[in-house]
């Protein structure tokens, strides 16, 4: 390739092409320009851009592929950008020195890493890891969104020792309904009869959310213990 700023503008303009491959190559060969493709790059994430929904993604990947404090400004533009904004914190977690399970217990980070931080734990799936998650669950002041998040990402892994921390977040009155119903979500799935007890004693609580009712019924059901078929009788009436 000739490294210079045309051949890099052409390329970033190339990454909007209908063919699919071009833009592939030219993601490809942005990477290789390094440095000069972050400046060409740029403006489209400027206030006043027209760039498209598909030359901001593969912009993103190149950026996502080049290390440097200069892509990694323009990526943390982008992180209240819905998809783009996961694709470019996952990218940043993915390339700190900083541990994921450290960024996730930070509170001064922004949202969008914390979650980027949580998935990737998920995946390692590690004992350390899943701590974390659940410590993440378990701290009331983290934004509703991190800690159902975390409640999911647990939800994957089916196995039976979330099953008593997830009871115990479910039991507490101050949990807001988002919370209570990614908690009976995740213990439907993991389908342990332990949660049968709490379930059915949580339904009767006064003043309780009809969410939460809908939801604790739809388990019961799916758990299917003849227990919580008395309880259940009225609701349906």
């Amino acid at each position: 390739h000739f490294k210079n700023e045309k051949v890099a503008k052409a390329l970033v303009q190339a990454l909007d092409d209908h063919n699919e491959k071009v833009a592939e190559e030219a993601v490809n060969s942005l990477v290789e320009l390094g440095h000069l493709s972050i400046q060409a790059i740029e403006p489209l994430f400027g206030k006043k851009a027209t760039a498209t929904a598909q030359a901001k993604r593969h912009a993103v990947t190149v950026l996502g592929k080049i290390s440097g404090n200069y892509s990694n400004t323009i990526l943390r533009r982008v992180l209240d950008d819905g998809q783009l904004g996961e694709s470019a914190a996952r990218y940043l977690v993915a390339r700190t020195e900083t541990d994921p399970i450290s960024i996730l217990s930070q509170t001064e980070e922004p949202v969008q890493l914390r979650l980027a931080a949580a998935e990737i734990l998920g995946e390692e799936g590690k004992e350390q890891a899943i701590e974390a998650l659940l410590l993440a669950i378990r701290t009331p002041s983290n934004p509703h969104v991190l800690r159902v998040a975390c409640i999911r990402i647990l939800k994957r892994h089916k196995k039976k020792q979330f099953v008593i921390p997830l009871i115990s977040i479910l039991v507490d009155g101050s949990e807001s309904v988002d919370i209570k119903t990614a908690v009976i979500d995740a213990l439907t799935t993991l389908g342990n009869k332990r949660t049968v007890e709490p379930l059915i004693e949580l339904l009767s609580s006064p003043n309780l959310a009809s969410r939460v009712k809908v939801a604790i019924i739809h388990a019961l059901a799916i758990l299917g213990d003849n227990s919580s078929i008395k309880p259940i009788l009225p609701f349906l009436e």
